[in-house]
């Protein structure tokens, strides 16, 4: 399992507010150059099912994939998690708080 953690100067409903409703526009702003897109492909209500895009850079390497939002059960701290298809629900890809 790979873990990064970094501190951001937002709040976490800023911090929420981005995950749940995200642009590519903001996203490629967050980090210019590493950030290619990150957006809703699938929307549902109350963003539980939504299927996100992510393509951005990880070193050399350009990564694309795509992402389920569910509640985050395997983390009581988190209120949404993203997972790719097939990842391991206790595995959550990314969470926001």
């Amino acid at each position: 399992m790979l873990e990064t953690r970094l501190r951001v100067r937002l709040s976490g409903s800023e911090v929420f507010e981005f995950l749940a409703n995200p642009t590519d526009e903001a996203y490629r702003r967050w980090w210019p150059g590493i950030h290619v897109q990150f957006h809703t492909l699938e929307p549902h209500a109350g963003h539980v099912g939504d299927v996100v895009y992510m393509d951005e850079y990880v070193g050399s390497r350009r990564l694309r994939m795509q992402g389920i939002v569910h509640r985050g059960a395997s983390r009581p701290e988190a209120r949404l998690a993203a997972q790719t298809p097939g990842q391991d629900p206790g595995a959550p890809l990314a969470q926001a708080q």
